[in-house]
């Protein structure tokens, strides 16, 4: 079990982790951030103000916690989580101690990657699906089933932000799902450097800022040529 705590504007929240992701962005949302679980930054170098512990109660729990980096997010955190309570403890400790993950959602993608199939010498992999792509889907399927329940109940036009509603959701909700369902994307591309996903409200500011492995070495490569020169 790994516990988070978290401090907001002088209101506390401890939970327990894996938990349903719905339940747990409604729990941080009740000390008042409301924000996504993927704008929720492991560290406590954040732009909302928050402060962050991690807590953990066995050498399973420190292995996935020591692959923490600046970049993680709770929402990768809980579904590696959620993933590796489905599995056995000693199988996969060993995996992750194998891995070589360098951050919690690079471990994910290497725990959940799926294995290689050959069929008619041909071998192909399946394509991986992120947290956010599932909330997403999840929430598809619910606006459907919940449409589907009224139209039986004699109920023929809807209006998608009411049903949004209904479902604790909003158009806004759905582009930051969006977003980060894409920065996953990107960030599991290997001629992608960085990917930042900016949560701030302000006008004429990009949701996303994407850096390629060949920018970052034309930049780095530039930067050392101008450290030789002398003025």
């Amino acid at each position: 079990m790994i516990g988070i705590l978290i401090n907001y504007k002088e209101k506390t929240l401890f939970s327990k982790l894996p938990k349903d992701s719905a339940k747990l962005e409604r729990q941080i949302s009740g000390i008042g951030l409301d924000v996504p679980l993927e704008a929720v930054n492991l560290s406590n170098h954040n732009d909302h103000g928050y402060e962050i512990e991690i807590f953990t109660q066995d050498k399973f729990d420190d292995e996935i916690v020591s692959h923490i980096v600046s970049k993680d997010d709770l929402a990768q955190l809980n579904a590696l989580l959620e993933y590796v309570s489905k599995e056995s403890v000693e199988e996969m400790y060993r995996r992750i101690c194998d891995s070589f993950a360098d951050s919690v959602s690079e471990l994910h993608r290497k725990l959940t990657a799926p294995a290689e199939m050959e069929k008619n010498g041909l071998r192909t992999v399946k394509a991986l699906v992120t947290d956010s792509e599932r909330r997403l889907l999840d929430l598809i399927s619910r606006a459907a089933d919940r449409m589907a329940t009224f139209a039986h109940l004699g109920s023929s036009d809807f209006t998608f932000n009411d049903v949004l509603s209904d479902l604790d959701s909003s158009p806004e909700d759905i582009k930051n799902m969006l977003i980060h369902a894409v920065a996953q994307k990107l960030e599991s591309k290997p001629d992608i450097a960085s990917v930042k996903v900016s949560t701030l409200d302000t006008p004429l500011q990009p949701e996303i800022t994407v850096l390629t492995k060949e920018e970052m070495e034309e930049t780095a490569a530039e930067t050392e040529k101008l450290s030789g020169l002398s003025f």
